[in-house]
């Protein structure tokens, strides 16, 4: 039932323009928050780019010996609410192996 939300959601879904450019998140062996999104964006658009990365959300820091934080692999996308974002808290799955996220900005234009 969630993903039909989704899909939805993501119909409705425009990027917001070249005000406001998508950000490059290098992710590594030490956890990292994205910049802060403003402007006109309510969401944003997430892409694992290279390598898997770890998420968590609740402050804290994800580990991947601990098994702490949600899995998320090469070529997943995902939206979120910038409120999401701004908990988020990123870090490489698999020691060594450095990850990319690009999270580029979009607004809701449903009603």
């Amino acid at each position: 039932m969630g993903w039909n939300k989704i899909s939805n959601l993501n119909s409705e879904l425009i990027p917001v323009g070249q005000s406001e450019v998508a950000e490059e998140l290098a992710v590594g062996s030490t956890a990292v928050q994205a910049a802060t999104v403003s402007g006109k964006a309510t969401h944003v658009l997430i892409s694992f780019k290279t390598n898997a990365v770890l998420v968590s959300f609740d402050g804290v820091d994800p580990n991947p010996t601990g098994s702490v934080g949600v899995h998320y692999a090469v070529g997943e996308r995902d939206i979120w609410p910038l409120s999401r974002l701004s908990s988020a808290t990123f870090i490489e799955a698999v020691a060594a192996t450095a990850g990319a996220v690009r999270i580029e900005p979009m607004v809701f234009i449903g009603g």
